[in-house]
């Protein structure tokens, strides 16, 4: 099979067309709910606290927070979490995994998180960076048996890939 066809096949698979921007869905119910975001319309409501969603999962989610369930369990140590993105980031603690780093010239920190990230840039721009007490050992990040309750990342699984 050619790449052609592949691409036809696909675009054969996706017959409904949003009519405000023109993507494509295979299905007319993906349709409806892509509608929403045009629309503004948000009709999954928390019946504790009002809060709206577009999709069922996310208010399913949301419940949580009143419920107190946490489904998702690390299998390293056992810590509960509400939803499985807050546990893929957990992860990165045994991993030792920083996937976000800074691209300041001689800077070599890297973070878990990209708010993080931002939050450590703007230390090179900002007055507070040019003190002395922002030396670059201060700035440095601990050792992994230090910062990350003595899990060396050499022993630790790989973190499971999500979409």
């Amino acid at each position: 099979m050619d790449l052609n066809s592949i691409l036809n096949h696909d675009l054969d698979l996706k017959k409904f067309r949003c009519e405000s921007c023109a993507k494509l869905f295979s299905r007319k119910s993906d349709l409806v709910r892509h509608n929403h975001i045009h629309t503004g319309t948000r009709p999954n409501v928390c019946g504790v606290c009002d809060k709206q969603f577009i999709q069922r999962s996310a208010l399913t989610v949301h419940m949580r927070v009143h419920t107190g369930e946490k489904p998702h369990k690390c299998d390293l140590c056992n810590k509960p979490f509400s939803d499985s993105s807050s546990l893929a980031r957990h992860r990165r603690v045994h991993t030792g995994y920083r996937p976000y780093a800074c691209d300041y010239p001689g800077c070599e920190r890297a973070f878990t998180r990209k708010t993080t990230l931002r939050n450590h840039q703007i230390s090179h721009t900002s007055e507070g960076a040019k003190s002395e007490s922002n030396t670059p050992e201060q700035l440095s990040p601990p050792p992994l048996e230090h910062a990350y309750g003595g899990y060396p990342s050499q022993s630790m699984v790989p973190l499971l890939q999500h979409k």
